[in-house]
């Protein structure tokens, strides 16, 4: 942390000064906020988060500038833009099915992990009636997934439409089964048996038939890497 200090207030490297047309840019997480006790913050780790931030030291502090969160509509805008600027080419109905299917998907997990953390604490009776904690611990839920799911989102179904068996090729068949792997790994296997139940039905809003060939592409696929 000293050495970004120096860097960023000092514009100097171990004493040595940065040239006047270099301009360093950082980005942090947001500090993990210490209010919910212990007990209370058990929640399943997807929910509640497997790792601390630490609030960044005054001199640092006073150059920080929160940007924010992209909304719902901007989120699914840029899933959209991200599927266009694929190199395999997706049918349009699909590019937009797609698109919903992520965006129903981090939505889904917000929602759950909520839920999973203001059961923890609601445990404690000293903390979970209070208003404050309980609203900190859905603002908390809105960062259990972020752009950096939807990234993995991206990266894993490259995988898929190019070397995975089961899925490889630029059929629609295909393009679909990568996105339901896809979605499999980067949301539904974080999740309790419970949990899982309750992410199907949410996607399934998304489409009818969305629900039982998530199932069925899965259970394939994990029938032929296990054989």
């Amino acid at each position: 942390m000293g050495l970004f200090k120096e860097i960023i207030i000092d514009s100097s490297i171990c004493g040595k000064t940065i040239e006047n047309n270099i301009v360093v840019v950082a980005a942090c997480n947001p500090a993990n906020r210490t209010s919910l006790s212990k007990n209370c913050d058990l929640a399943k780790d997807w929910a509640s988060g497997h790792y601390q931030v630490s609030e960044l030291p005054p001199s640092l502090a006073s150059l920080k500038w929160k940007y924010g969160a992209l909304n719902a509509a901007e989120e699914k805008e840029f899933v959209l833009r991200k599927i266009e600027m694929l190199e395999i080419k997706i049918p349009t109905y699909l590019q937009y099915e797609f698109t919903a299917i992520v965006a129903a998907s981090q939505d889904a997990i917000r929602t759950l992990a909520a839920e999973e953390i203001e059961r923890g604490l609601k445990r404690s009776k000293d903390e979970g009636s209070n208003p404050n904690l309980i609203l900190e611990a859905r603002t908390r839920a809105k960062a259990t997934v972020s752009l950096r799911d939807i990234q993995r989102v991206f990266s894993l179904f490259q995988f898929f439409t190019t070397d995975f068996p089961l899925s490889s090729g630029e059929g629609k068949d295909a393009v679909r089964t990568s996105m339901l792997l896809t979605i499999a790994i980067v949301y539904y296997l974080r999740l309790d048996y419970k949990n899982r139940k309750r992410f199907l039905i949410e996607l399934s809003n998304v489409s009818i038939p969305l629900k039982s060939d998530f199932t069925r592409v899965l259970k394939c696929s994990m029938d032929q890497v296990t054989r």
